[in-house]
């Protein structure tokens, strides 16, 4: 192969290589460094001290104590909710979006079924079945598989240190806030199929009943979105195998489908449940920030 150039230069290794005394010098370095390096430099407790002052992730002491002082910092704790949201903001799409599914599909169904049996159903019968929107709100409300997914990914490591229990009441309230917004969604989109099921079985003459259906559903809405984190936040009932241990959550829940059975006896009118849910929905909205407040520092914690 021809050189690049007309002048006849020496490579650099070749250089190297020609000179005995140099390479029997890098030779000698090389040794000694590397038994330097070998036995007399400690690398673990220089790359451990490097990374708990530089890492606080890699520190729980450092990372606890910075998020304390992020907490007492923020206004509201609003910094912190924002964080964990954003970190964890799948745990709360995935079942939103899946229950939106599920209601479409419950609104086709439910539409093509009044449009075939609208000649022999009329909306007064229908009217006794009112309460099971009771129980489809339970299971179409996202607050149990929220508050299930923010304990065994968040609550269940921060829970155990006083000052994230201590503001227990702060991060409620902002966590009611994000669940009642996106519950109401739902809940309207719930309304929105069933009125669409009522004025098809009316043939659009026949919209009054559409009113207290939508108050109905948004009061359950905001019912439901209390309800999940209130017991949670009262009862802590996780284990950290996610399992449910704890008595009086299971009596709440079980009184709910309790009510259900009985209003389902007493067969009241659309407006006289409606009045009633509301009425039930205002009070546990009004009592749900006090009793957090008085319970949540001593029973949010791991079990």
């Amino acid at each position: 192969m021809e050189p690049l150039t007309s002048l006849s230069i020496p490579l650099f290794g070749t250089v190297i290589l020609a000179q005995r005394w140099l390479v029997t010098l890098i030779w000698l370095s090389g040794i000694v460094a590397g038994y330097i390096l070998l036995k007399h430099t400690d690398f673990t407790e220089a790359v451990r001290a490097v990374t708990n002052q530089s890492d606080p992730l890699l520190n729980t002491e450092i990372m606890m104590a910075n998020l304390q002082k992020q907490m007492v910092q923020a206004k509201d704790n609003e910094q912190m909710h924002n964080l964990l949201v954003s970190r964890y903001n799948h745990l709360i799409q995935v079942p939103f979006r899946r229950r939106l599914v599920a209601i479409m599909i419950i609104g086709l169904l439910l539409s093509f079924l009044a449009f075939i049996f609208r000649d022999h159903v009329s909306l007064n019968s229908l009217e006794r079945f009112t309460p099971v929107l009771i129980m489809a709100m339970l299971s179409l409300t996202i607050g149990r598989e929220v508050c299930k997914g923010l304990f065994y990914h968040c609550d269940m490591q921060l829970m155990r240190y006083s000052f994230y229990r201590k503001h227990a009441k702060q991060h409620f309230r902002l966590r009611f806030r994000s669940l009642l917004f996106l519950n109401l969604k739902l809940g309207a989109c719930v309304a929105t199929v069933l009125s669409v099921s009522i004025l098809v079985l009316s043939e659009g003459r026949d919209t009054s009943t559409l009113l207290p259906v939508w108050c109905m559903t948004m009061a359950l809405s905001v019912f439901f979105s209390v309800h999940h984190l209130l017991v949670y936040y009262v009862f802590q009932p996780y284990t950290t195998e996610l399992e449910t241990n704890n008595p009086l959550f299971t009596l709440v829940n079980s009184l709910i489908s309790l009510g259900f059975v009985v209003v389902m006896l007493l067969g009241p009118t659309l407006w006289i449940l409606t009045v009633v849910l509301i009425v039930l929905t205002v009070g546990y909205l009004l009592s749900a920030v006090p009793i957090v407040s008085k319970y949540a520092q001593t029973h949010f914690r791991v079990k």
